[in-house]
């Protein structure tokens, strides 16, 4: 039998776990999208090498033109699969972006009273991460080195996608894949490389303050409903 909790009990929202699992679960999906991008996109990059081959050849004029609505059904498949893939790894980012502030936050807020909370969270999430420690007297991260700097990437494609500005690419003919994808980090790598940020950001904020590792960072085990006594 359960015994019934007595006293005063708080109950807050583990959202910096709810974001970071859920980006988690999306990985697996984000992978299967990337190798799909990829072998579409080697299909099409073989048959523009082909065509430009025959480009130029007037005997082989209607071996182009079949080959070129060839083309047009690859590039479809590639659309599609880059469709997918952006889907997943772009909400990968904003969510690995929402866990680390919700978390600094979280602990911020345990931490600093009144005013000073309140001047803390003007802070951007980058100038959150890195003085927090130091408001509470304990060590600090390296801007330099790692997890910050996995810290100022996550922020800076966070932002380059929440706050997207047109980009265009010239390609010289037919369909050619433009870099955009890999210039706004939107591959699979660039997801789990996120994910991999937060969990390093959250273990060293824990070893400054001297707590226990939260369970959902390391373990699959967690709950969106934090009880506190």
């Amino acid at each position: 039998m359960i015994e019934p909790m007595h006293g005063d009990i708080g109950v807050t929202l583990s959202l910096d776990a709810v974001y970071f699992h859920q980006a988690k679960e999306r990985i697996a999906v984000a992978e299967k999208a990337d190798k799909e991008f990829d072998k579409w996109a080697k299909i099409l990059s073989d048959a523009n090498d082909k065509a430009s081959e025959m480009d130029g050849d007037p005997s082989r004029e209607g071996e182009l033109h079949d080959l070129c609505v060839t083309i047009d059904r690859h590039w479809q498949s590639v659309d599609c699969a880059a469709t997918d893939l952006i889907r997943e790894v772009a909400v990968i980012h904003m969510l690995c972006a929402a866990s680390v502030e919700a978390h600094i936050n979280m602990r911020a807020e345990q931490a600093l009273v009144g005013r000073k909370f309140e001047e803390f969270d003007k802070l951007a999430i980058t100038g959150k991460w890195l003085f927090y420690p130091s408001l509470v007297s304990k060590p600090t991260f390296d801007p330099g080195q790692q997890p910050f700097q996995g810290l100022q990437t996550l922020v800076k494609r966070r932002n380059a996608l929440m706050h997207y500005k047109v980009k265009r690419a010239k390609v010289s003919h037919g369909y050619i894949l433009p870099p955009l994808i890999d210039q706004l980090g939107l591959r699979a790598r660039d997801a789990k490389e996120s994910i991999e940020t937060v969990k390093k950001l959250v273990v060293a904020l824990a070893n400054f303050e001297q707590f226990e590792e939260p369970e959902w960072v390391t373990s699959r085990s967690w709950s969106a409903l934090d009880i506190q006594m």
